[in-house]
């Protein structure tokens, strides 16, 4: 299991911090998968997840989680998930 940790948020340093809720992502298909988060107050990361594979990463609550899988020539987008669907606690 992957656990990737957030990167610094983009927001101003006098203003308050969204709160990050710790998310898990399961790529049950049989085929290798671009994990993309996405959110106003945070940078985006993408991370390559094999099939099986299982990632933990914090995030806030509004961000989220696109999924896509590649077939012959593109990547398709599979899944837009929030965070609040992918979060452990």
């Amino acid at each position: 299991m992957t656990y990737l940790e957030a990167p610094e948020p983009l927001i101003p340093p006098n203003a308050t911090k969204p709160p990050l809720r710790l998310c898990y992502y399961f790529n049950a298909s049989d085929r290798v998968q671009v994990a993309k988060l996405s959110s106003g107050s945070h940078r985006d990361w993408e991370k390559v997840v094999f099939p099986c594979d299982r990632i933990l990463f914090d995030a806030p609550e509004d961000a989220l989680l696109e999924v896509y899988a590649s077939n012959d020539r593109q990547a398709v987008l599979t899944h837009r998930l929030s965070c609040r669907e992918l979060a452990c606690d």
